[in-house]
């Protein structure tokens, strides 16, 4: 009976030949893809003649550090905020290359006080907010943190008419290390950069789908 290459006890099988060039299998594995025989899965072969068995101590790892969003721990906390009251207002938030201010746009939403258990932890906010506008322009939503300049933004382009009677959906995520343990209150002011009227949950005319036409801030805290 030819001697099978594959098996352990067999001869020395060159890779060029259609071999492992190997007589037992963790040699074979390293000739065939050069992996590393103590570094990928464990393989018990007991009790099949004929067959060694595989043993190997680890899998592989990937550094995520410095990829923004990636690597994230467990969950330890989370504060959110639905509403889905209707109002409105008049102030504008430019669409240009500077960050929106506290006097900018309308504060249409603040979430209660997040507390960090951890400076390190870190910290994912993901806001959704429905607006619409009396004319054509940029929507824009901004996140703030207490300061008088916005975290992180999010617009979209109200464009089609009649603009004020199809309002849009505006939402986006900011990560940010939470750096203290003190409370945080997070806001969202929002406007366009036409002049008119911005409305919050609804149209001018009010409000739309009584009230399940909510928008949210949603702050979830993770280990690093």
């Amino acid at each position: 009976m030819p001697v099978n290459p594959h098996i352990k006890g067999g001869p020395d099988v060159p890779v060029v030949d259609g071999g492992t060039g190997a007589s037992d299998a963790a040699t074979g594995l390293t000739n065939l893809g050069g992996l590393d025989a103590t570094a990928h899965l464990s393989i018990n072969h007991a009790g099949i003649p004929g067959v060694g068995d595989l043993t190997v101590a680890a899998h592989s790892t990937t550094d995520h550090t410095g990829i923004t969003g990636v690597g994230i721990g467990k969950l330890v906390n989370r504060t959110s905020l639905q509403d889905g009251t209707f109002t409105s207002g008049t102030t504008v938030t430019p669409l240009d290359d500077t960050i929106p201010t506290s006097g900018e746009g309308n504060l249409f939403m603040t979430a209660p006080a997040h507390t960090p258990l951890d400076a390190a932890n870190i910290l994912e906010i993901e806001v959704v907010v429905n607006l619409a506008h009396t004319a054509a322009g940029a929507l824009t939503a901004a996140l703030f943190d207490g300061g008088a300049s916005a975290i992180a933004v999010g617009s979209q382009r109200q464009a089609t008419a009649p603009f004020d009677a199809e309002p849009v959906q505006v939402s986006f995520r900011h990560i940010q290390v939470a750096g203290t343990t003190s409370p945080i209150t997070f806001s969202v002011r929002c406007g366009s950069d036409a002049a008119g009227t911005t409305s919050f949950n609804g149209i001018s005319s009010g409000r739309l789908f009584g009230g399940v036409f909510a928008s949210t801030i949603q702050i979830k805290e993770y280990t690093p």
